[in-house]
């Protein structure tokens, strides 16, 4: 259970003790892009107009095979408990095609089933080659409040690796597919690892001084955005910042350290997701599938969601729980139940989706996957169905947004919790950029001292 909430809450807030004591005595050099690292990565070399550089970036990205990262005979595995993945394709499942054929989207759900496959996913996602890191995130132990001390030893620090597949097309193209697994590698010396993350971000400092990105931003070390050196280093597939992060990944992230893989799939259409995850262990050889809350899936269909119906797992099993899942189907209604039309009733509503997005607010087993992935768009629609145009009780929790972060009008678009969407848009959840800030505050204090 530890292991799954590392991800669908994906905590930042370390805890404090422990790093105090083991952090370098050091000056200052972390950013907040140093803790949440995003490759800047693009369908063409050519320069654009967010990164302003020449170059795509992929040959700065590292591939699963490099070091002992994620080995293929591990992919194998993952892919086909997760993906139903074989001999490098994701086959289609057809006795699970024929059996749900005329089943309702929400009885899918509601029989824990695989939705994203039952409606086709693309054969590409099963190919070692193609999936390449986009993202590293380190996720200091956050004991949920009021544990007991047995279950606070078993909380983990990990490095978090997250690796999308793209393929080059035949126009010369980058494209990039929607599926996403999250790579977590315990940390067991913390000391040494915080001490390595110091001394890449200070060879990150130099490459970053030697041209300026954005000079508004470039001050402000709490922006989460593209990380600015590995940006300088787009046309450079030998960059000195680029090496010392390769050396920091394949020292730390070695399968033999591998716990969990989180997974994202997609269907061919596009509307429909699940969510899962694959457990590690046996010195990272045995993988098993996962469950949360006695379930193997967790699901969204976002064109139930467009039509005001219950969309998720949590809104078609549990309608009316108290609990964040009540807000969660509350967001799929078209119209406001009589039941929840009092203004405390409201507020209560609206603060609950506002912790998912406060990771200071909300213990490590509050919510699941698709809570986290959608709350912006949860908040949104209960304004929307309350008539309520700003938050209300305790108030929202805003965090500094890089302006290359565009909101997409479409309700899945925030899906991607951290990386890259169709025709390269980047999507970070608002509360990824929350974690990062907690953790960053966090670090900045304790080397203060």
């Amino acid at each position: 259970m530890m292991k799954k909430q590392l991800f669908c809450i994906a905590s930042f807030f370390g805890a404090l003790f422990a790093l105090l004591q083991s952090l370098p005595a050091q000056g200052q050099t972390l950013t907040a892009s140093d803790v949440s690292v995003l490759w800047p990565l693009k369908s063409s070399a050519a320069p654009d107009a967010l990164f302003k550089k020449a170059g795509d970036g992929f040959c700065n990205a590292l591939s699963l095979s490099e070091g002992t990262i994620f080995p293929q005979p591990a992919f194998e595995k993952f892919s086909e408990l997760a993906l139903n993945g074989s001999k490098g394709e994701c086959r289609r499942d057809t006795a699970l095609e024929d059996q749900f054929f005329f089943v309702s989207d929400e009885e899918i759900i509601r029989q824990d089933v695989h939705l994203a496959l039952v409606k086709g996913l693309a054969p590409s996602a099963c190919q070692y080659r193609s999936w390449k890191i986009t993202g590293m995130r380190f996720d200091p132990c956050r004991p949920a409040s009021g544990q007991a001390t047995e279950s606070r030893r078993a909380c983990n620090n990990v490095l978090r690796l997250v690796a999308q597949p793209f393929e080059k097309q035949t126009n010369g193209l980058w494209a990039v597919r929607d599926f996403t697994i999250h790579l977590a590698y315990m940390i067991t010396d913390l000391s040494g690892f915080l001490n390595d993350i110091q001394e890449t971000s200070l060879v990150a400092r130099k490459v970053e001084a030697s041209e300026a990105w954005e000079p508004a931003w470039d001050g402000n070390p709490q922006l989460l955005r593209p990380h600015h050196a590995l940006r300088n280093e787009l046309g450079n597939c030998n960059g000195t910042y680029t090496a010392a992060l390769r050396r920091l990944i394949t020292q730390w992230a070695q399968q033999k350290n591998l716990i969990l893989v989180a997974w994202m799939t997609s269907s061919l259409g596009v509307k429909e997701w699940t969510f899962g995850h694959v457990a590690v262990s046996g010195n990272g050889e045995k993988f098993e599938t996962g469950t949360f809350s006695g379930r193997k899936f967790s699901n969204f269909n976002d064109t139930l969601f467009q039509e005001g119906k219950p969309s998720t797992t949590a809104g078609v099993l549990s309608p009316s729980d108290i609990n964040l899942t009540k807000q969660l189907a509350l967001a799929g209604m078209a119209t406001l139940p009589d039941a929840e039309s009092s203004a405390a009733t409201r507020t209560a509503h609206i603060d609950a989706v506002q912790k998912i997005l406060h990771p200071k607010k909300i213990s490590q087993s509050d919510s699941d996957c698709v809570a986290c992935h959608l709350a912006p768009q949860i908040l949104d629609r209960l304004r929307t169905l309350y008539k309520t145009p700003a938050a209300v009780g305790s108030g929202e929790y805003k965090a500094t947004v890089w302006h290359g972060f565009v909101k997409e009008p479409r309700s899945f678009s925030q899906l991607r919790n951290f990386g890259y969407g169709p025709q390269f848009h980047l999507a970070v959840n608002r509360r990824t950029i929350n974690e990062t800030q907690d953790i960053f505050e966090i670090v900045t204090q304790l080397t203060k001292k």
